[in-house]
This record gives C-alpha cells, structure tokens and sequence, in this order.
C-alpha cells in the first residue's frame, strides 16, 4: 500500500507479565499514542466497562481525530465495541466517517457478539474472521 493515505485510530493492547494490564490508541494519521483505558482496579472511573477504564480526555481526543478525517485510502477504526453500539461513547464519530464513505477502504474491527447491529448500519460490508492468530510469512 505503499503511496496510500491512512487514517483513523488503532488500539493496541499493552500487556505485562503475559497479561493484558492497558489498552493504547494510535492515530494512523501522525503516529501519536495515548493511553486510553487501564483495568478497573476496584475505582469506577467516569467512562467504564466491567475490565477497562477509559480515559475521557483520551475518548475526546479520539473523537477529534475521527472527526478530523478527511478523504483517505484506508480507513482503519479499532474498535467499534459496547460503548458505541449501545453507550453512544468511545468513538461514535466512526459512524459518521464510515457513512460518509471517503475511503477506498475501511477495515473495522467489531466483536463477534456486535456483528448483527454492525450489518443492519452497513448491510453491504464484507465481514472477515479472525477467529485464529493471523501469520504472515515475509
């Protein structure tokens, strides 16, 4: 994809001693990192799930840079979860930036149990499974 524009917001998991402790979010665009969500650790924070404290201020930046989009060759959103669907927090700026369609392509990572809310918005994308680790031999 050498030549391509990328934007939107990639999550990688940070894991300690073999486990998942905190969740980063990287804006495709800049290469900027934040940290977005750390374990709940018996504290409820303003934004939560039953594993993971968000960060507000970092939510906020997130929605700026989805907001920010412009037309792009690959659109990446990681991920599309619980607080988006049903919360109407986190990234929901994705939406609108999907809809919008000013991409060649957009990859979107929903979980399985998503899946049916996700195809009744977008009935003409193509879903790909990842049940199994991806190998790529280069």
């Amino acid at each position: 994809m050498i030549g391509w524009s990328i934007s939107g917001l990639l999550c990688p998991p940070v894991f300690e001693n073999g486990e998942k402790t905190a969740i980063d979010v990287k804006n495709l665009s800049t290469g900027e990192s934040r940290r977005l969500a750390g374990l709940v650790d018996g504290t409820i924070g303003e934004v939560a799930t039953d594993h993971w404290n968000f960060d507000p201020d970092v939510l906020k930046w997130g929605s700026q840079v989805l907001s920010k989009i412009q037309v792009c060759d690959l659109l990446v959103v990681d991920e599309l979860g619980p607080l988006e669907f049903y919360r109407r927090q986190g990234w929901v700026e994705a939406f609108d930036v999907l809809n919008k369609g000013d991409y060649r392509l957009a990859v979107v990572v929903i979980r399985p149990e998503l899946l049916d809310e996700a195809r009744n918005i977008w009935p003409r994308a193509s879903v790909c499974s990842l049940n199994e680790p991806l190998v790529v031999d280069l």
